[in-house]
């Protein structure tokens, strides 16, 4: 199964962020949460900045 990379700024829209990967995981998919922020992410990410 493919992986989808969900990449935003965790620290300033990390609930936009886990709503999206949430969506994306109940549709069956793997997501790998990606922080590209400057500040520390308000989710749990895979990869940090």
């Amino acid at each position: 199964m493919k992986r989808i990379y969900v990449v935003g700024t965790a620290d300033t829209k990390g609930e936009e962020l886990a709503f999206l990967a949430d969506a994306i995981t109940a549709a069956g998919a793997i997501v790998c949460r990606v922080d590209v922020g400057t500040r520390d992410a308000t989710i749990p990410v895979d990869i940090g900045a």
